[in-house]
């Protein structure tokens, strides 16, 4: 058990030297109490803007494809009648008239 001892300028215990010390201390430095007004500074809670991940059901949209049949159209060549003129040679006759006075 530690036993404490009237304080003593010459020992050389811890506390002793701790206690000269702070004497030394406060007889370099003079402490002066003075009241100062210190500022209060009001805190404000500042909101945040924050994102938040919403999720939305997009409708789904089904395409129903329908079978249709359609008539097939089969293409046939269809010769084509041409009519060629060719020259005929006519007799031609010739009329005398006889006139009469």
């Amino acid at each position: 058990m530690l036993k404490f001892h009237k304080w003593n300028n010459r020992c050389k215990c811890r506390w002793c030297r701790l206690y000269r010390d702070l004497l030394k201390f406060y007889k370099w430095n003079i402490v002066v109490d003075q009241v100062v007004h210190v500022p209060v500074q009001k805190q404000v809670q500042v909101p945040m803007v924050q994102t938040v991940q919403r999720h939305v059901e997009v409708p789904q949209v089904e395409y129903v494809d329908q079978v249709v049949q359609v008539p097939v159209q089969k293409q046939v060549q269809v010769p084509m009648v041409q009519t060629v003129q060719r020259p005929v040679e006519v007799p031609q006759v010739e009329y005398v008239d006889q006139v009469v006075h």
